[in-house]
């Protein structure tokens, strides 16, 4: 089973750019950093990205590597499976961040 993504989670574009997701829920944490959950990373920002003329600004959808069973608040937490488009590419996850709380 994969990885359950937190806010210590490294996620990122293409081209190379920073997804930064900030959790809105801190009903579970793992090592003090908060489960991400499919409407935080939708509402992640892209930051850095070294696309030009126009680099990737935010993240569009989550395609995959979403919880089946592992809700907060009826939202399903993001996995370290996970991947999807940003305004402008993809996005996906380079580090879980931590390994002691998995889910399907």
């Amino acid at each position: 089973m994969p990885a359950v993504l937190t806010e210590s989670s490294v996620l990122q574009c293409v081209h190379g750019g920073k997804v930064v997701a900030q959790p809105g829920s801190r009903k579970l944490n793992v090592d003090k950093a908060a489960v991400l959950v499919r409407a935080d990373v939708l509402a992640a920002v892209v930051a850095g990205c070294p696309l030009t003329p126009k680099p990737c600004t935010k993240v569009t959808t989550v395609t995959a590597g979403l919880a089946t069973r592992l809700l907060i608040l009826k939202e399903p937490v993001v996995l370290a499976t996970a991947q999807g488009a940003t305004d402008l590419g993809t996005w996906s996850v380079l580090d879980a961040g931590q390994t002691k709380l998995v889910a399907s």
